[in-house]
């Protein structure tokens, strides 16, 4: 629903350039196909073992878990009553 907003699944960043005009990521999709993303910026925000944040070289301070959370869908009709 956000026109500026690209979703990739199944896709890891490998390597990014920075120029005066931004930055452009270079990512690796699981068929094998290449895809460059072009930008202004370039955050992490693929959690604690963030292959992002490995080619940026930025190192982690802390614990890469935190917790393990685990999510559970039940559909019953009948659970309300």
């Amino acid at each position: 629903e956000f026109p500026n907003i690209r979703l990739l699944n199944e896709t890891t960043v490998e390597g990014y350039t920075q120029t005066a005009d931004g930055i452009t990521v270079t990512c690796a999709r699981e068929s094998g196909e290449t895809v460059e993303i072009h930008g202004r910026f370039l955050a992490g925000c693929d959690g604690g073992r963030s292959a992002t944040r490995k080619v940026m070289g930025v190192s982690l301070s802390g614990d890469a878990v935190i917790s393990r959370t685990r999510s559970t869908l039940i559909r019953s009709p009948d659970l309300k009553r």
